[in-house]
């Protein structure tokens, strides 16, 4: 049997890949997943939901580095936020999918439907210079966009730019409504230049425009709309003071009402505008007549707001006719209706009418009455325009704001990027040079490795044809002494032969015999011959031995010096690459100093540091009370020397409570709890910093009498912050939001001495420490701020 320790494992390992696969579907089924998200925030009732789905799905786009779908969790996101009427965060995400359309290169449609969607939301604002840029990148994306262009002309004209629109949008618009043949559509452009002409006071263009639609107008118009055409034109004419011209064209609306009677459906508008100019022409009597019939159109249809503008108009009328009496029961009769409908503008105007006729009528009690009444409802409608004026430039100067805030996050994310890039590429080149010097590394150490071997076969080979120039040397010498023995022997056979034949001849042997061992006796010459010639050949051999032996020992010689060559450049790469380690721990160290552990690891690995936002954070001011004024009596060295000594103090002391500094400017700390690992002691860790800070310079100050800086403030406040990485060659960890702005007004309306949170704060730290309450004191651009000691 298995142990139990075998079996776990064993049971690990067969479980092992169903966890892989599981993983693998989870991963495969992450777009889908967000894509169901985006449906859902799309598709949802309410904006609560919808805003909710679409967070999640951007979080996991976030996290899936897929970049379309980024793109589309920022556009979904950037609508629904516009759905939950939170303009500010929808141009953040409209902006962000912006980048991400561009980074993909190949969404024209979407940056013109996104650049569109934000000059859309600075058009409601009434921003609309901030509109204009955004509506004419969306053109260069879709050129041929009518309404987009039509949009871009509104801006343009509401902006005072008339000739603008006119020129660079309207005259297309017009254009190609003409060529479609749809008439209406232009005509309404012209209208929109007339009246622009209208609030510019160039009225005399306004005409223009109303003869420009003239044509428009009688080709495909009802009798209605060519009246109200006359109407409008002789309108104009009397505002460019041409009274006779504006005469012609009511007169022709008239007689075109009067005609067909049924088709004109407001003959209260020429009739009006017929009184109005024949009370200026100098004919009062005609023009009051005009405006009674056209109060009598306004009964027939039983329009009051209409009603309560006509009988103010003929109470003015009146007046300016000396016909007081008739002037104040009309305007009575404007007073009361305008209190029925609530026009309280029209009531306004008619208080200052009463008072005007009661003075003429030297009934000053009542004239007073309704002077009274005139300042009052003037001064309501004032608070009110400046209510809203008040609510529509803080909702202009948040919008501004956001967007400024995000493209500047934007540029510095695009630096950053850059900055990464650069930082990837340089880090590439040393990978690869690295690997450049290990592979000539590699490649010598091959090559010394190979003449090692090579030397080690040279010195066996040598060693083997030394043996055999040794073994053939002595195999000479012993052939040598072999022959000279037989020469020996041979020359002992020739003396002995030669004393047989000399013992044969004095023996009288016959001639032919002699004559035989006279040829053996050659013979034995030729022999000794023979050997002194191979004495003289083994001899030569033995010499041309020694010359190879002296060759080998001298190739062994340069192998050897090479080999120690080899080992020295060998030793120079192995310090080339010591010191290229050396220089990067130096490289990691001074990354470590300027940036948090978190966000160089981040900047090591990806190439990157992402921009992150923290729901909450804690962000801490220091400032040195009469700076400047002690500053000024301090030498240079002096000043820098007695920073350093505070600032290093105050660094000790937020690394021992978890806290980033953020950055010193002037005689100012500012660090930051909560950042960048997320916590949930920021705030009690700011304010135990706060206090040991003080206590600190508390204690220097007893310890040195003679110290410049006794005394400072410090303001904390907690809200949310976006941190990230900011700057192009010297590059630091910032932070940005109203939280950091907050903590600087804190720290100024601070007291010496003193640790001033805000309310936030307050409630983060009331259980851990003792707090006063300042009340609510006035702070620049947020209004009321409650303050605690």
């Amino acid at each position: 049997m298995l142990s139990g320790r075998k079996t776990l494992f064993l049971w690990l390992l067969l479980c092992l890949p169903a966890a892989r696969a599981a993983g693998q579907e989870d991963f495969d089924n992450a777009p889908a997943s967000i894509e169901a998200l985006l449906e859902k925030a799309n598709a949802a009732p309410n904006a609560t939901t919808a805003v909710r789905a679409a967070r999640q799905a951007l979080h996991m786009a976030e996290n899936s580095r897929s970049r379309s779908l980024l793109l589309r969790a920022h556009h979904i996101m950037a609508q629904v936020s516009l759905r939950a009427k939170e303009p500010d965060t929808a141009i953040v995400h409209f902006l962000e999918a912006a980048k991400m359309a561009e980074k993909l290169g190949n969404a024209e449609a979407t940056l013109a439907e996104i650049n569109e969607s934000i000059g859309d939301i600075f058009m409601r604002s009434q921003l609309y210079p901030k509109a204009i840029p955004y509506y004419s990148q969306a053109l260069q994306h879709s050129p041929d966009r009518i309404a987009l262009r039509e949009k871009m002309g509104d801006a343009l004209l509401l902006d005072g730019k008339i000739t603008l629109a006119d020129s660079i949008c309207y005259e297309r618009v017009i254009a190609h409504h003409s060529a479609e043949g749809n008439l209406a559509a232009a005509v309404g452009i012209l209208q929109k230049l007339a009246d622009a002409c209208n609030r510019a006071r160039f009225p005399e263009r306004g005409v223009d425009y109303y003869l420009r639609m003239q044509p428009f107008v009688e080709r495909i118009g009802s009798t209605q709309e060519k009246a109200l055409l006359y109407n409008n034109l002789g309108y104009q004419h009397y505002l460019a003071r041409d009274p006779q011209a504006a005469l012609e064209n009511l007169e022709k609306a008239k007689s075109l009402c009067e005609t067909t009677p049924n088709a004109c459906a407001h003959p209260e508008l020429y009739l009006t505008n017929l009184g109005i100019v024949l009370h200026n022409m100098g004919d009062s009597k005609k023009g009051i007549q005009y405006l009674l019939q056209a109060r009598d159109a306004v009964l027939l249809g039983k329009d009051k707001k209409a009603l309560t503008s006509i009988e103010h108009l003929i109470a003015k009328t009146y007046f300016g006719a000396n016909e007081f009496y008739n002037a104040l029961s009309y305007n009575e009769l404007a007073i009361k209706h305008a209190r029925e409908t609530k026009q309280d503008d029209i009531w306004r105007n008619a208080c200052k009418t009463a008072a005007e006729i009661y003075l003429e009528l030297y009934d000053h009690e009542n004239a007073i009455q309704y002077y009274r009444d005139y300042l009052r409802l003037d001064d309501s409608l004032r608070q009110v325009g400046q209510s809203q004026q008040r609510a529509l430039f803080s909702q202009q100067s948040l919008l501004e704001r956001t967007e400024q805030n995000t493209q500047l996050m934007l540029r510095e994310q695009t630096i950053k990027d850059l900055y990464s890039e650069r930082i990837r590429r340089e880090q590439e080149n040393l990978r690869l040079e690295s690997s450049q010097l290990a592979l000539i590394a590699r490649q010598k150490e091959d090559s010394l490795l190979l003449l090692q071997r090579q030397r080690q076969i040279s010195d066996v080979e040598s060693r083997r044809r030394t043996l055999e120039l040794l073994q053939l040397n002595q195999q000479l010498q012993f052939e040598a002494k072999q022959r000279a023995a037989a020469q020996e022997v041979a020359e002992l056979r020739r003396r002995e032969e030669l004393e047989r034949a000399r013992q044969l001849a004095k023996d009288s042997i016959d001639a032919q015999e002699l004559k035989i061992y006279q040829q053996r006796a050659e013979i034995a010459d030729l022999q000794l011959r023979q050997q002194e010639n191979f004495r003289k050949f083994a001899y030569g051999l033995g010499i041309l031995g020694a010359v190879i032996l002296g060759l080998l020992g001298v190739g062994w010689w340069l192998a050897r010096r090479g080999g120690r060559r080899l080992a020295a450049q060998n030793r120079r790469i192995e310090a080339q690459k010591t010191l290229i380690e050396a220089e990067r721990s130096k490289s990691d160290i001074l990354l470590l100093n300027i940036l948090p552990e978190e966000i160089a690891a981040e900047l090591k690995i990806s190439g990157e540091a992402t921009p992150r936002k923290y729901e909450q954070a804690t962000v801490l001011f220091t400032d040195f009370v009469n700076f400047s004024k002690l500053a000024e009596h301090l030498s240079p060295e002096q000043l820098i020397a007695e920073l350093n000594e505070c600032f290093l103090a105050f660094d000790h002391i937020s690394e021992r409570y978890g806290l980033e500094k953020i950055k010193t400017i002037g005689d100012a700390y500012m660090c930051a709890g909560g950042v960048p690992v997320p916590n949930d002691t920021h705030a009690t860790d700011a304010v135990q910093a706060a206090r040991e800070m003080m206590d600190w310079l508390h204690g220097r100050n007893r310890l040195n009498p003679s110290a410049v800086f006794r005394e400072m403030r410090i303001g904390i406040h907690t809200g949310p912050v976006i941190a990230g990485v900011v700057g192009k060659n010297k590059f630091a960890y910032d932070i940005w939001g109203d939280a950091v702005n907050l903590a600087a007004r804190l720290e100024e309306h601070g007291a010496p001495g003193q640790i001033n949170i805000s309310s936030a704060t307050f409630h983060l730290v009331r259980d851990r420490f003792a707090c006063t309450h300042r009340g609510k004191k006035e702070v620049y651009n947020k209004g009321a701020v409650d303050m605690y000691f």
